[in-house]
């Protein structure tokens, strides 16, 4: 750096040129290393075998929430035996009944709910291993958004594989 006096120091010329100021987008973005389509297939393959799998334990809570509801059931026909057997009259007998009767069937319609539900998720997992039923698989992606909050993370993670180009074109 040639010598300079003191009062012009500062408006002195270094031998290096100043940095040049940011662009004004801001900085510019690295590139995206090269990946062989081999080698996105065998991301796209383990990640719906990934998602696959979570849909497979969703479907195995689903069924294992569903014996709660075997309670009603053995409630209702407790209710039901136990009254009709100690009814004083016959029409004491009718409203057991009715009433066990009622609350069996209601505890088998959310078993049987329950079961078509996790039957839906288990069929998703294996569409999506097969790489089938995309639709279907859009659809129960969107209805298990619902089911906070394990759910909705699974969905939006089925929606952003799915909606790549490369898992869309595999699937028949």
């Amino acid at each position: 750096m040639p010598p300079c006096g003191n009062i012009r120091e500062r408006f002195c010329m270094s031998s290096l040129p100043p940095p040049l100021p940011p662009p004004a987008g801001g900085p510019l973005p690295l590139p995206v290393p090269y990946q062989s389509p081999a080698s996105l297939y065998e991301q796209d393959t383990t990640n719906l075998q990934t998602l696959s799998i979570f849909y497979f334990i969703i479907a195995g809570i689903q069924a294992a929430v569903s014996l709660f509801f075997f309670i009603y059931v053995l409630i209702g026909v407790f209710i039901g035996m136990v009254g009709v057997a100690g009814a004083q009259r016959s029409s004491d007998a009718g409203v057991f009944a009715a009433m066990g009767g009622a609350m069996a069937c209601f505890g088998l319609c959310i078993i049987g709910a329950i079961w078509f539900w996790a039957y839906l998720n288990y069929k998703t997992g294996r569409s999506l291993r097969a790489r089938k039923r995309l639709t279907l698989c859009y659809v129960m992606a969107a209805i298990t958004c619902l089911s906070f909050p394990f759910g909705t993370v699974l969905g939006v993670f089925t929606f952003v594989v799915l909606n790549r180009p490369s898992v869309k074109a595999s699937f028949t």
